[in-house]
């Protein structure tokens, strides 16, 4: 396409134009082309459209789980804030009721300190007289309780004896009697041993079988 200028303005005569065209001037290098858009060009930029698009939806898809996760844990974290306070808190409850039990403490120790001053202050230096004679008495009855112990743990209990049937109580402990050194002298010949009887026999009735004969304890 040519462009065309006008030329300068010049002195004429009255009714002629005052330009004209001149065209000496034209060459080719005062002429210019419009550049047309390139193929290449509209693909690159639908490729690019494409590629946006594409990072766009997966920026969309891979925020949404990461969302979702930063989510639960500001649930999770709120969670251990609350659990931290209710620990503090029940720390500090802990913390008062231990103030509280050594404050008791104290104060019971102060008693105790008390109380044994009182009680040193009446004690007296010496037992009255009445004091040491129960206190005697006691001491026999314990040494007597012993001793009728260590006798009792050389008893023989003897069952399964034959009631006597005589009329007469010294008769019947008579022959009760007799039937147990009888015994006894068998187990001291089976057993090749010397027996000797040594302190009382005595006779308790313990109860009643209904098929057996009454057992006797000698």
């Amino acid at each position: 396409m040519s462009v065309r200028r006008s030329p300068q303005s010049v002195n004429t005569a009255v009714g002629q134009s005052g330009s004209q065209s001149d065209f000496t001037d034209d060459s080719d290098i005062r002429i210019t082309q419009r550049k047309r858009k390139q193929r290449e060009c509209c693909d690159l930029t639908a490729a690019l459209n494409n590629f946006r698009v594409e990072m766009i939806s997966a920026l969309q898809t891979n925020l949404k789980p990461m969302r979702d996760d930063i989510s639960t844990m500001k649930d999770q974290i709120n969670e251990v804030k609350s659990s931290m306070a209710k620990m503090l808190a029940e720390q500090d409850g802990i913390k008062a009721e231990i103030a509280e039990l050594k404050k008791n403490n104290n104060n019971a120790d102060f008693k105790i300190s008390q109380l044994e001053t009182i009680v040193t202050k009446l004690t007296p230096t010496s037992a009255s007289p009445k004091q040491t004679h129960d206190d005697i008495f006691s001491n026999e009855k314990v040494i007597n309780e012993l001793q009728e112990r260590a006798s009792r743990s050389k008893n023989i209990v003897m069952i399964g004896l034959l009631e006597s049937t005589l009329p007469d109580i010294a008769a019947r402990q008579a022959a009760d009697i007799s039937g147990v050194k009888n015994i006894l002298k068998n187990i001291a010949e089976h057993c090749q041993i010397q027996l000797m009887l040594n302190g009382k026999v005595t006779i308790k009735q313990l109860s009643f079988i209904d098929t057996f004969p009454v057992i006797r304890q000698i």
